[in-house]
């Protein structure tokens, strides 16, 4: 959510902060301390075996959550006779194999994603 409402640079405890600089999507439903317990807690991969299944697979580490978020997406749209595919580039910096540079673009960096 901090990345859709552009506020995924800004720093974590300013988010929270119940003064005009607050933002209420992220105050309300959860405090400060329940975050950082969930950050704390909250584990997507198995870090013994991440080694050899990103051997073979580079979305090892959140490959059941994307599976079930892919399904969750064909089961909620319906396509119709006008649908069109187009390719875009998010834009992105981290660290991974499928990072593309593209210097004509307004974010040089990102991932490409097809898009209906």
């Amino acid at each position: 959510m901090a990345g859709v409402s552009h506020t995924n640079r800004q720093n974590r405890d300013d988010i929270w902060k119940r003064n005009c600089y607050g933002i209420e999507l992220f105050y309300l439903p959860r405090s400060d301390q329940r975050f950082k317990f969930c950050l704390r807690c909250i584990r997507f991969d198995d870090k013994d075996t991440r080694m050899e299944r990103t051997a073979f697979d580079i979305l090892s580490a959140i490959r059941a959550i994307f599976d079930i978020f892919v399904t969750n997406c064909k089961n909620g749209y319906c396509l119709s006779a006008y649908v069109t595919i187009d390719e875009m580039l998010a834009g992105f910096r981290g660290k991974y194999n499928f990072r593309l540079y593209i210097p004509s673009k307004p974010n040089k960096y990102g991932i490409n994603i097809l898009a209906m």
